[in-house]
């Protein structure tokens, strides 16, 4: 066989072998490639949920000028802590892993303090029925877990007998704070919380009239529900 009629079936013969290595490797499936890196949870949209906590509280009395009989000063209330409950409303907005919100919260209380006024003999009971907070909140996430601050606005269902005197007051103040939530099914997360409220009752008609600062420390375990 001439050299040229050789080369002419080696170049063929690679040519089809070639041609067919394509073909096969046209007809194999493909399969999608898998990247390690995972999406941030969506904690967009709004939330409401439950809570349960203690609450610590402690008062200052001022009495204003004008007014007689005892000036409160010496009262130490005695048993300022009790059980806080209720539930909480919220909307969220992520930015990556960034998050900004605003919630809503509302408790009732057990928190009831007592003392006697040595002065007179008169004791004087206080209570605070309900605890509500407006603020707005600002965390980061990783994932199933959101850590965030918190600060707005509180009120402080404040109530004061002092025989035969009686006044109450929804006092008026702030609330700042933070939390870790986590959430641990699709559409529902685990939260703890601290807030540090201040709030001041003003002009009680107690003997004499009074206003209250009121301190108040609460810790609260909830569940959110996230639709």
């Amino acid at each position: 066989m001439r050299p040229i009629m050789l080369r002419t079936l080696l170049l063929a013969s690679a040519a089809s072998v070639l041609i067919a290595g394509a073909a096969v490797a046209a007809d194999m499936p493909t399969y999608p490639v898998e990247t390690a890196e995972v999406a941030p949870s969506d904690w967009a949209g709004f939330y409401a949920g439950v809570h349960i906590g203690f609450g610590f509280s402690d008062y200052d009395f001022i009495s204003l000028e004008g007014g007689e009989g005892g000036s409160y000063g010496g009262l130490d209330l005695d048993d300022e802590d009790g059980i806080i409950g209720g539930g909480q409303v919220g909307y969220n907005m992520q930015f990556g892993r960034f998050l900004l919100g605003v919630e809503g919260d509302i408790a009732g209380t057990g928190i009831e303090a007592n003392d006697l006024d040595d002065e007179d003999g008169f004791s004087i009971e206080t209570r605070i029925n309900f605890i509500a907070t407006a603020r707005g909140r600002l965390g980061f996430t990783f994932d199933n877990l959101l850590v965030y601050g918190t600060g707005g606005a509180a009120f402080v269902s404040f109530e004061a007998d002092y025989p035969p005197f009686a006044d109450d007051d929804i006092a008026f103040g702030w609330a700042a704070g933070g939390g870790v939530e986590w959430r641990f099914m699709e559409n529902v997360s685990a939260k703890i919380e601290y807030l540090r409220i201040e709030a001041d009752a003003e002009d009680l008609a107690l003997e004499p009239d009074t206003d209250v600062d009121i301190k108040l420390d609460t810790i609260k375990v909830g569940l959110n529900y996230h639709f």
